[in-house]
């Protein structure tokens, strides 16, 4: 049976999709990929990260064998648009890189994404939405989109936006270790000393919730449509 392969950065952007479905884990490339899966999909994630989208992706394609159908990379994004708002999904047509300038061609949505280094600061979003003319930001959808190229499969990209264009993040990036992950307890105990950055950091937890909660929504969708649901994609609301 044909499986759609659902690539995320952390487990809390498919938790709530992927209850009751089958979990296995394993080490590849010195990072640990988590699966989920059921008849008809594969979700997996490894970090945070163009390297380790690059490792999850191909160790789903791996992991379906001839049945993986495409790879489509989730997950959380800013806006690089004013009227993009919290919990609005965007299916790019194009995915840019940031770093190299590189792009690839979806043809299954609308508009662009540009997958960047870092978490983009408020600063960073306004150069990005000036240099790309793009409609968000994420930090993993170019990579999962060339391992899709490699292996010859259709790509697409499903993502909620869980911080505007002129939200200031807090200061993530110090946070999340070269393999990828969020060191939780570290952000906290920094903001716990830091009360000026409290508001700031509920404000988007409340924000990444409402999206992760749009984002299932569409996911569900999907996985309940089967393949047949990319082509849909050009022609579903952003």
């Amino acid at each position: 049976m044909a499986k759609l392969l659902l690539i995320s950065a952390l487990d809390r952007e498919l938790a709530a999709l992927v209850r009751g479905w089958k979990r296995t884990e394993r080490m590849e490339q010195q990072r640990k990929v988590v699966f989920f899966e059921t008849d008809s999909a594969i979700a997996a994630y490894a970090g945070i990260g163009v390297v380790s989208a690059r490792i999850a992706a191909d160790s789903a394609y791996k992991l379906a064998g001839s049945s993986a159908s495409a790879l489509i990379s989730i997950g959380l994004a800013g806006a690089l648009k004013p009227q993009l708002k919290v919990g609005d999904i965007v299916q790019p047509a194009v995915i840019r890189d940031a770093v190299d300038n590189l792009k690839i061609e979806t043809r299954l949505g609308k508009g662009t994404l540009v997958t960047a280094s870092v978490v983009a600061s408020r600063a960073y979003k306004q150069q990005l939405a000036e240099q790309f003319q793009a409609d968000a930001v994420d930090m993993e959808a170019y990579a999962v989109a060339d391992v899709a190229q490699v292996y010859g499969v259709p790509f697409a990209a499903i993502k909620a936006i869980s911080d505007e264009l002129h939200f200031e993040m807090p200061p993530l990036n110090r946070f999340v270790t070269p393999e990828g992950q969020f060191r939780t307890g570290a952000f906290a105990l920094h903001v716990a000393a830091r009360p000026w950055l409290l508001s700031q950091t509920m404000v988007l937890g409340r924000n990444s919730a409402t999206a992760i909660a749009a984002l299932t929504k569409r996911l569900q969708n999907v996985v309940s449509d089967g393949p047949k649901s990319l082509y849909n994609i050009a022609n579903s609301s952003q």
